[in-house]
């Protein structure tokens, strides 16, 4: 009896060890396969990161092939798989707020006002057509799409045809009234203004207004547009400076725009547009009168 009953125990005991060996190695295969993960999430994200530094020296476009995942954009950084948050430094990224699947429909393009100040990246979903839609302005919509590689699904169409495309996968911008009352922009081309469903902000020059095309809203494009100028003002003064140290010729013109410039960055309007084009006149009236250029 006594030594049934020894049986009987080892074997509980050794069903029980077991169990708890199990639980174990199950809780450490657990444990290490999220640390993998982590790892893998943390080598895309710097890995997607020292891409778009790489991409971001010239004009460029490409699609960027990943495995599958799914990419949060804030204005600062982006977060692989809800776990690892890669920082973009002081990068312009136009994107969707969320991005997901193995490939990135990615386009890097210098902003020009009127001298390089830096280059925007434009991120798109390859599976998302962005429907630029006209009212009396079809050709001027219709530039503006031979203007965007290829790589992108962009389709012009009109107003009346909006309502025969499928909603899903689609991105409407319009270049007239919108007849949608949700997700949308509203690109108006005679007051260089962007209009978002949050609210309303301008745009300088095509690139930027490239930017408004890719952005899921205002709060991200605004985050674009405020790093932009905030470059612009450094760029500016930077310009002020070296024109005046040139002494051959009167700089006094170019120098005063161009500190007014860099004032008009802190609260931007349309004036910049103007003082723009006055600052192209006046350097190439330089360059006509055999003086050494600003820019």
């Amino acid at each position: 009896m006594k030594k049934a009953q020894g049986i009987q125990f080892n074997w509980i005991f050794i069903i029980v060890t077991g169990a708890i060996i199990l639980a174990f190695f199950s809780l450490f295969l657990v444990r290490y396969t999220d640390l993998q993960q982590k790892k893998a999430n943390a080598e895309i994200g710097v890995a997607i990161d020292d891409t778009l530094n790489a991409l971001k020296s010239d004009d460029i476009y490409l699609p960027l092939e990943l495995t599958n995942l799914n990419i949060e954009f804030s204005c600062d950084d982006f977060i692989i798989n809800n776990d690892f948050i890669q920082d973009m430094g002081d990068k312009i990224v136009f994107s969707e707020a969320k991005l997901n699947g193995k490939e990135i429909s990615t386009w890097v393009k210098s902003w020009n006002f009127p001298f390089r100040v830096d280059n925007f990246i434009y991120l798109a979903d390859p599976k998302t057509t962005y429907y630029l839609v006209y009212g009396s302005n079809k050709e001027e919509v219709e530039f503006i799409k031979n203007e965007i590689p290829d790589i992108f699904n962009i389709e012009v169409i009109s107003l009346s045809e909006v309502n025969q495309v499928k909603k899903t996968n689609s991105k409407f911008i319009f270049f007239t009234q919108p007849n949608l009352d949700k997700d949308f922009v509203r690109i108006n081309l005679e007051n260089n203004e962007v209009e978002f469903e949050d609210g309303s902000s301008f745009f300088f020059e095509d690139a930027m207004l490239y930017g408004a095309i890719f952005s899921s809203n205002l709060e991200n494009y605004n985050c674009g547009f405020e790093k932009a100028v905030t470059k612009l003002d450094i760029i500016s003064n930077i310009y002020a400076k070296k024109a005046s140290t040139l002494q051959e010729c009167n700089y006094n013109s170019i120098i005063q725009n161009l500190k007014q410039f860099s004032d008009l960055t802190k609260n931007p309007s349309l004036e910049l547009i103007n003082i723009k084009e006055n600052l192209i006149q006046q350097n190439e009236m330089l360059l006509n009168n055999n003086c050494k250029t600003v820019f």
